[in-house]
């Protein structure tokens, strides 16, 4: 017995009249979709979902993508694998596989329009699946276009609570993408190969204005007005192949390759005049990153229903970034200063061998031990010159006990490594919230060990309970640090423990009324960190200690309709700066929806999101000269979110 699987025919999600593979996975009951963790290596990117039976092959669009690519046509089941050793190194308890068939031409398209208050927005998607000469192709194309325009106030206080300027701000943004992607399948040597290829395209255009009224001299005049416009664009590739098949009847081998590359270029320009228009302060600034990542990945595993499963395996990764910042700054009639340039090049070189071992000691108990070696290189070259090697041992140990039918026990300890975001080596700047970050050549990864039980109970009619506690040790935390006096950045920032609760559970209301269902997923978890610059404890940085979502659905299927109510819990998060700590909260938001599959082959739905509108508000405190000195004011930011109208309709053919 390799791991307990439950399956959900194609059957089950007739009730939602799905169109894609993302629908149904979205309907598994107890299920979270997961698209991928934060860890290094191509396995812990690839989230908790296979494609008959493997990972997605692509990074950037991910399982997300893929799912939504595969028409429901051409899902023959859904395998809920628990246990056992459908991990594929992933570390996830519970995998969701898609098992497919081999199709005909068929394809999906959707057109979605959203209106939030000022703001309307329209989404386009259109995918096919055919076979083309032996191939079985697979064809997306989205793209979306929005404007977005949010209205609030700021409130400067002083340290002794003193009103020192009050602003009225607006802002309007315009963002649009596009994005193409393809998959395409065949026998080939008594395997399967697959490849992929995927490109995108993203634009954003901001223009934010604040008007800033004085508290005296005399009270509620204009003071000055302040205008910052901003010119993202950001272009990403993605080429990918993956094979595999049996080296014998009793191995497999799995072989990848994947090359992307990414380039962004961020324009910023931001004016202070005074209320007769005369120029008080200008400032620009150009940012551009050019990042490339290779990887390379084989492994051969154990095949078949036998006792012992091993498998093994090596993993090689080339990151590479190219980041440039330049800007200039002046104070009207004095001739423009350049800000100091920085130019930055971050390049990593890593290999990793890795094992695991699954044994299944009897139907009701198995176990999985696994162990990786990683050693890499980082050099950085440009402001500062760097260059490190780091070896870092990844072991993990897991047990499963199935006590009774639908009941699952699981524990396990795992060691990984975090991965790092290159940019965080290189300066940035945004203008609009004055705030700049120096680059930090010294960074490493961070190191976790997570200990986990979890507790997984199936029972009729599609009830399912998933109960997770965890408790983690961090060493080397990448935090927001203070660099050196007044300047702030990403750094190693020493250790923290994090532990919590994560839940998702769904049941059946039928005995109250015909196809109601109840559905939830949250995660509340806890922080124990101290802040090296300040010797205070505090949370991580962007650290959510919460998160939940519920949902009551009725699917009234003799009418080929549903309804539902949804409830977003509310948000918390605290990020920190050199010399300014800002503090995000969201209030809970309600929601519902009308869906109807009453036409041949088109699906409509009607959302309301955000009922009522709500506030979100950003607390920020400044410290002078930053976090380690005194208080030097506050400044509250209320944003206006109003409710939300979504209609969509697609269809299949």
């Amino acid at each position: 017995m390799r791991a307990v699987v439950q399956s959900y025919d194609a059957s089950f999600f007739a009730a939602f009249t799905p169109q894609t593979a993302l629908d149904m996975v979205n309907r598994l009951p107890g299920f979270v979709l997961d698209s991928g963790t934060e860890l290094r290596g191509f396995a812990n990117a690839a989230g908790n979902v296979l494609l008959d039976g493997e990972p997605p092959s692509s990074k950037s669009g991910g399982v997300l993508e893929a799912l939504a690519r595969v028409p429901a046509a051409q899902v023959v089941r859904i395998e809920l694998v628990q246990g056992g050793d459908g991990g594929q190194g992933s570390g996830a308890t519970v995998l969701a596989n898609v098992v497919r068939r081999e199709v005909g031409l068929s394809g999906r398209w959707e057109l979605a329009a959203e209106q939030n208050g000022r703001r309307p927005e329209q989404y386009l998607e259109l995918s096919l699946t055919a076979p083309v000469r032996g191939w079985q192709a697979a064809f997306g194309v989205s793209g979306y276009a929005s404007r977005q325009q949010i209205g609030g106030t700021r409130t400067r206080r002083a340290a002794d609570d003193s009103l020192l300027l009050f602003e009225q701000q607006d802002i309007n943004s315009t963002y649009r993408g596009l994005t193409v992607s393809s998959e395409a399948s065949r026998a080939s040597r008594d395997g399967r190969l697959t490849l992929s290829a995927r490109a995108d395209v993203a634009t954003e255009d901001t223009d934010t204005r604040r008007d800033g009224f004085g508290a005296i001299a005399p009270p509620g005049a204009l003071l000055q007005v302040q205008r910052f416009g901003l010119d993202s664009r950001t272009a990403t590739s993605e080429l990918g192949a993956r094979w595999n098949g049996p080296l014998s009847p009793s191995w497999q081998l799995n072989l990848l390759t994947l090359g992307k590359g990414r380039r962004a270029e961020n324009r910023s320009a931001g004016l202070r005049s005074a209320a007769d228009g005369q120029p008080l302060f200008v400032n620009s600034s150009l940012q551009t990153d050019d990042a490339l990542e290779l990887i390379g990945r084989a492994s051969v595993r154990r095949s078949g229903e036998t006792t012992w499963r091993p498998e093994w395996g090596i993993e090689l990764v080339f990151n590479r970034l190219d980041s440039a910042l330049a800007g200039a700054q002046t104070t009207p009639p004095a001739v423009p200063q350049p800000l100091p340039g920085q130019a930055v090049r971050v390049e990593e070189g890593r290999g990793e061998v890795f094992g695991r071992l699954a044994w299944t000691v009897s139907p009701q108990f198995s176990a999985e031990a696994g162990l990786a070696l990683e050693v890499s290189r980082i050099r950085v070259s440009g402001g500062a010159e760097r260059e490190r090697d780091l070896r870092y041992a990844k072991p993990s140990l897991s047990a499963t006990w199935r006590p009774a039918e639908g009941l699952e026990l699981r524990g396990s300890v795992r060691r990984s490594v975090g991965q790092l975001d290159f940019n965080d080596f290189a300066a940035s700047a945004e203008l609009a919230s004055d705030r700049t970050q120096t680059g930090n050549p010294e960074l490493v990864p961070d190191r976790r060990t997570r200990a986990t039980l979890a507790l997984d109970l199936r029972g009729q009619e599609g009830a399912a309970l998933n109960l997770q506690v965890f408790a983690e040790q961090r060493q080397d935390v990448v935090d927001a640090v203070i660099l050196s006096p007044g300047q702030g950045g990403t750094g190693n920032a020493g250790s923290a423990r994090v532990w919590g609760l994560s839940a998702s559970g769904a049941l059946p209301l039928d005995g109250l009324a015909a196809g109601l269902r109840l559905s939830a997923n949250g995660l509340w978890q806890d922080a124990r960190f101290t802040d090296p610059a300040t010797a205070q404890r505090r949370l991580l940085n962007d650290f959510e200690p919460q998160r939940y979502k519920v949902e009551l659905r009725q699917d009234l299927r003799a009418q080929k309709r549903a309804w539902g109510l949804t409830l977003d819990g509310s948000l918390q998060r605290t990020s920190y700066f050199s010399n300014q700590s800002s503090r995000l909260d969201f209030e809970s938001r309600w929601g519902a929806f009308l869906e109807t599959s009453e036409f041949t082959g088109l699906k409509a739905r009607l959302a309301v999101l955000n009922i009522g509108g709500d506030a979100v508000v950003r607390d920020n405190r400044f410290f002078t000269p930053d976090r380690t000195g005194a208080p030097a004011g506050r400044q509250a930011l209320v944003f206006l979110y109003e409710q939300t109208v979504q209609f969509s309709v697609a269809g299949t053919f």
